[in-house]
C-alpha cells in the first residue's frame, strides 16, 4: 500500500476502545478529502455455498461486518479471494484500479 502512496493502518478495530478487537479491519486509510475507506481481503472463509451448487454467497459475519462498517461512513472495499493475483504488479495495479487511486 505504500507503493500506492497511501498510509494505511493494518487489522485495525473501529470498536477497539469500548469492544476489543471485533470485526478488525484488514487494511484502512483516509482519502484526501477525509473519507475512511475499509479493504477487507476476503478469503474463503468469508463465503458459504448453496447445497448443491457452486454458488458462493457471503457468510452472515461478512454480511454483518459489512452493514457495520458502512453504517459508521466508512467506503468499504472488498475483494474476494478468487479476484487476488500471485504477480505483485498485478496486484498493486488491480489494487489502484479498485480503490480508485490516481
Amino acid at each position: 500500500m505504500t507503493e500506492l502512496g497511501v498510509k494505511w493502518e493494518m487489522e485495525s478495530c473501529p470498536f477497539e476502545k469500548h469492544y476489543g478487537n471485533m470485526l478488525s479491519i484488514d487494511l484502512k486509510f483516509e482519502r484526501k478529502n477525509g473519507q475512511m475507506v475499509a479493504l477487507e481481503f476476503n478469503g474463503p472463509s468469508h463465503y458459504v455455498k448453496e447445497v448443491g451448487t457452486d454458488i458462493e454467497e457471503e457468510n452472515g459475519r461478512t454480511k454483518f461486518k459489512r452493514r457495520i462498517l458502512t453504517k459508521m461512513g466508512y467506503e468499504l472495499v472488498m475483494i474476494n479471494w478468487r479476484e487476488w493475483k500471485s504477480d505483485a504488479e498485478l496486484d498493486l495495479e488491480f489494487l489502484r484500479n479498485r480503490l480508485k487511486l490516481d
